[in-house]
């Protein structure tokens, strides 16, 4: 457990040395302190995203990794018309079948396309975030699950990272985009309820409101016929133990707070921001989402799409405070929280081996070589 640990104050060491520059004295170190900088220092930041790509790329554990082992030795047998899973998915799979009968190659693409679209939006944005954060909310909220929820992931790395389309009006370039996730998980879908929230509250903020509260309304009442839209298999189980009876969905209530504050803070401070508002939409169709997840828990996975105010929101506002003090605050409060929520995943994980990929840095080799 202390790998996990020790990954994720390297994220926030990681980003905070790769954001700020040394200064030397000419005696070299004794005057040695950090002073902000627009460039940013790749070195650090990509050899701890690539020691990252190590971990999950050789992994030999994920709820659903024998499947994915089978979805990749069967592709270059079948035709799309002959699986269940989704068609980019499939199709991936057989490409990589050309190149490589191992079916680590999966593993290792799956990987890269993960951590490359999570990321990249972090480096490009790099003179105006807090890097140390934006890297602290990615490891403790969203790169260890992905090695369960595979497919989810990659779909939702394309919707992370083509978000800058929509705030910049490219509409059609963003619904476009949308489209291909969904054939990696037809969960990607869900990005078009923020798309037609962002276009209500631009044009009027108490039409987003009401539009939120029907649509929990009519969620809370058509979720019992969910099993019944044509789903295979595959899913139909997700939706057997329904429970709309649960209070359990107001708890998540807890988690908002804090990103409640910070983001109305920052409304009325920049009230025509873009990322902002359109931050404070996803904020709240997440919020719809989770309370969902409480009554029907799959849905609870589709959190992963909502990542854009941890990743980018937060460490975004944060920077912009002028106030030292209040900036001081603020950078605490979600140190903590990022602990918070890391230790919440891993407390329920820790004794799944399953999901538990490596005790330590040893097993890694171990498992290869018994592999």
């Amino acid at each position: 457990m202390m790998l996990y640990w020790g990954i994720l104050f390297s994220a926030f060491i990681v980003g905070y040395i790769s954001q700020y520059k040394a200064v030397y004295s000419s005696i070299v170190v004794l005057n040695y302190k950090l002073c902000d900088s627009r460039s940013i220092h790749y070195f650090p930041f990509l050899v701890f995203l690539f020691f990252l790509f190590i971990l999950s790329g050789f992994r030999s554990v994920g709820t659903d990794y024998e499947s994915y082992v089978s979805y990749f030795e069967i592709a270059s047998k079948l035709g799309g018309d002959d699986v269940e899973i989704e068609l980019g998915y499939f199709y991936l799979n057989k490409f990589l079948r050309y190149f490589s009968d191992n079916y680590v190659s999966i593993f290792i693409v799956t990987s890269f396309i993960n951590i490359f679209f999570f990321t990249i939006p972090l480096l490009k944005k790099s003179d105006k975030l807090l890097l140390s954060l934006s890297l602290l909310a990615y490891v403790s909220i969203y790169y260890f699950p992905a090695y369960n929820i595979l497919r989810i992931y990659i779909a939702a790395g394309f919707t992370f990272y083509c978000i800058d389309y929509l705030l910049n009006r490219r509409y059609l370039l963003y619904i476009l985009i949308i489209v291909i996730a969904s054939f990696f998980h037809k969960s990607a879908l869900i990005m078009f309820f923020p798309l037609i929230c962002y276009w209500l509250y631009n044009y009027k903020v108490l039409l987003f409101y009401i539009f939120l509260l029907l649509a929990l309304l009519t969620m809370y009442y058509i979720i019992d016929f969910f099993p019944m839209l044509g789903l295979n298999d595959r899913y139909i189980h997700y939706f057997e133990e329904i429970d709309k009876n649960s209070l359990g969905g107001l708890g998540i209530l807890l988690f908002y707070i804090p990103l409640f504050v910070l983001i109305y803070y920052a409304i009325y401070k920049y009230p025509n921001d873009s990322v902002v508002k359109f931050s404070l939409v996803l904020v709240w169709a997440s919020l719809v989402v989770m309370i969902l997840g409480y009554w029907a828990q799959t849905l609870s996975r589709l959190y992963v799409y909502f990542a854009y105010p941890h990743l980018i929101t937060v460490p975004f506002i944060i920077k912009r405070i002028d106030t030292i003090w209040v900036k001081y605050i603020f950078v605490l409060i979600f140190i903590c929280y990022y602990i918070f929520r890391f230790y919440d995943y891993w407390s329920g994980a820790i004794f799944s081996d399953e999901i538990l990929p490596y005790k330590s840095l040893r097993l890694i080799f171990v498992r290869k070589g018994r592999d």
